[in-house]
């Protein structure tokens, strides 16, 4: 019991990028230790049943009796190499995201692309015809939320670059074009439910990416969300839960820094990314290493 206690203290006391990594690398060993120990223990058939309340499927009457799979299918994978991409692709944005927005618009985002991603999966099961996407069908994976986060970043932060293997340097706007282009291909084939989960991920980051552009951020409401529950269900109400602070700013700063980082955040968020000049650009990375 000891070890899994500092277990789930170190969760807790990690970046909350790094929780989400290990809450879906966690479920990844859950599922996998409980087909091992199904199949050593005679009842391969644990498995199915771990499955059906995790995974959401993709027929609403079957949706409607398990309603929390809304949320637990973007925490759930199943395959080695599905679980390390998405996490590896998570890891890689979420880390440019963090350059300019905070940790909990990086958790709204994750949870609002993942429901995006439902979303477009219940609807297609419903309007698609049913070779595509019907009723045994299932959607598992956080593929759908990094896509939007993924999409994001490339909307708020166009140019910034990133080195890619056997090509080089190439912009974020680039990387984004491309990753839907090739799920917009893919809508059409075997994984046809995924990619259309995929469109509904990338959809909530498109709507998030613009709108911050403009000065609007549409997960604010989101965001706030825990802190008006935890309201609800406490006697005492602190206003430090419900007061909207534009940014937050680590310690180890001094006051001048903070100052810096503060204009800077409010020149994005009104005029975008891309109204900073080369100098604002570097300070802000700088602080941002800084910072981790």
């Amino acid at each position: 019991m000891a070890g899994i206690d500092r277990i789930f203290r170190a969760v807790r006391d990690t970046s909350t990028l790094m929780r989400i990594v290990w809450v879906n690398i966690g479920v990844f060993v859950m599922l996998r230790l409980t087909a091992i120990a199904g199949v050593f223990s005679g009842h391969p058939e644990w498995i199915d049943i771990v499955d059906k309340w995790l995974e959401l499927p993709a027929d609403f009457g079957v949706f409607l009796h398990r309603p929390w799979t809304l949320l637990t299918y973007m925490f759930t994978q199943w395959d080695l190499l599905h679980v390390a991409f998405n996490m590896l692709w998570l890891y890689w944005s979420a880390t440019v995201f963090l350059t300019i927005s905070t940790s909990g618009r990086l958790l709204s985002l994750y949870i609002a692309g993942g429901l995006g991603g439902a979303l477009f999966f219940l609807a297609g099961s419903a309007s698609l015809p049913s070779g595509v996407l019907g009723p045994g069908h299932y959607l598992l994976g956080s593929s759908a939320a990094v896509m939007a986060i993924v999409t994001a970043v490339g909307l708020l932060m166009p140019h910034f670059r990133m080195m890619l293997f056997l090509l080089g340097s190439v912009e974020l706007r680039w990387v984004a074009l491309a990753t839907i282009f090739l799920v917009l291909i893919g809508v059409t084939g075997e994984n046809g439910g995924g990619e259309v989960a995929h469109l509904g991920g990338i959809a909530v980051g498109a709507a998030y990416g613009l709108c911050r552009r403009r000065g609007t951020d549409i997960l604010a409401p989101l965001e706030r969300l825990p802190s008006r529950l935890k309201e609800m269900f406490s006697r005492k109400t602190r206003s430090a839960c419900t007061t909207d602070r534009p940014h937050s700013v680590p310690s180890g700063l001094t006051v001048e820094e903070r100052e810096e980082l503060d204009m800077i955040l409010d020149k994005i968020k009104k005029s975008g990314y891309t109204s900073l000049t080369a100098s604002e650009r570097d300070r802000l990375f700088k602080v941002s290493r800084q910072i981790k």
